[in-house]
């Protein structure tokens, strides 16, 4: 739930993640996006499921982790518009770079990190609802065991 709330994620502009107002169903300026971000991820949505629920878009800078999350609908295509880092998929290590496309199915855990710019498509469009924080989920579990 990173977009959604969980963390005290600032959601601005257009009424926040999932009320994002389009100009009309086609186009959808950065200059309407809706703000969200945490320390070290900064984004802009373009669009929200009301929108189009078939697919949403995303602009996101990357100067830290983004945190380790799982899709449980969406699937995700990143292309790297700038700079470079790191995707950890599942097991798999990946350096990023400008021009890389890196697809991430849905039910797959993943994270990245380093100092980028990414436009980002989620199919189909971005649920709060449906993201799990598998981060998060792990410091309860370290934490019910202590107890």
């Amino acid at each position: 739930m990173r977009h959604g709330g969980l963390y005290g994620i600032s959601c601005e502009g257009a009424g926040g993640i999932g009320r994002v107002k389009a100009m009309n169903k086609y186009q959808y300026p950065l200059s309407k996006a809706s703000k969200f971000g945490w320390p070290g991820i900064r984004g802009y949505a373009f669009n929200s499921r009301e929108n189009f629920s078939r697919a949403s878009a995303a602009l996101i800078e990357v100067t830290k982790r983004h945190g380790l999350v799982r899709s449980t609908v969406s699937d995700r295509i990143y292309l790297v518009l700038s700079g470079k880092g790191k995707f950890v998929i599942g097991k798999t290590t990946l350096s990023a770079k400008k021009d890389d496309v890196i697809i991430v199915p849905k039910n797959t855990n993943y994270d990245y990190s380093g100092r980028m710019k990414l436009f980002l498509v989620h199919s189909p469009a971005y649920d709060p609802a449906n993201d799990v924080d598998i981060e998060n989920l792990q410091r309860i579990k370290k934490k019910q065991k202590s107890l």
